[in-house]
């Protein structure tokens, strides 16, 4: 009785590691707007405007619209990832045993991860400057499809972000 015991023990043990992780809690919206915003009150908005852009430029993004007026700025940042090279090297190597042929199936494709920055900077009197920004997640095919689109609601990047800024701030005042 005590051998079939562990022959089922043993026979659940493999199935124990394929148990998935419990589910990651979404991050409520206004928890996620909480770590997309900062206050400033030592400065002016167009000074947390200029080290807005002077971050985005110094992240990668390039800048697509800026309206100093509505305190508003888009930036987008590119990254080509090219297809896997073993699958590459995979084609090839068929080919020499298929007599060229494989050579005629598609060939895998490469895939385009942007980011989109937005940032919103407001007057909201009495000295205090609010900036608030959103990223937002697009991969695309190299032929144009677009594979998936997301905001991003982890904070990490957001703090990231916003402590550059901070640091392109201190660097203003200070005239670094």
């Amino acid at each position: 009785m005590r051998a079939r015991g562990s022959v089922v023990l043993l026979a659940a043990l493999p199935l124990a590691g394929c148990a998935s992780a419990p589910p990651e809690r979404p991050v409520s919206p206004l928890a996620l707007r909480q770590a997309q915003s900062r206050s400033y009150t030592e400065s002016d908005a167009r000074s947390v405007l200029k080290s807005v852009l002077a971050t985005l430029q110094d992240e990668g993004f390039t800048v697509r619209t800026a309206d100093s007026s509505l305190g508003f700025v888009t930036a987008t940042r590119e990254t080509l990832r090219s297809a896997d090279a073993g699958l590459k090297a995979l084609r090839w190597t068929a080919a020499v045993f298929t007599y060229g042929l494989a050579l005629l199936a598609p060939s895998p494709k490469g895939q385009i991860t942007q980011i989109e920055a937005t940032a919103h900077v407001e007057d909201l009197g009495e000295g205090e400057i609010r900036l608030r920004v959103s990223f937002q997640l697009r991969v695309i095919e190299t032929n144009g499809h677009v594979r998936r689109i997301e905001d991003v609601t982890d904070p990490a990047p957001y703090q990231a972000f916003l402590a550059k800024v901070d640091k392109s701030l201190y660097y203003q005042r200070e005239k670094l």
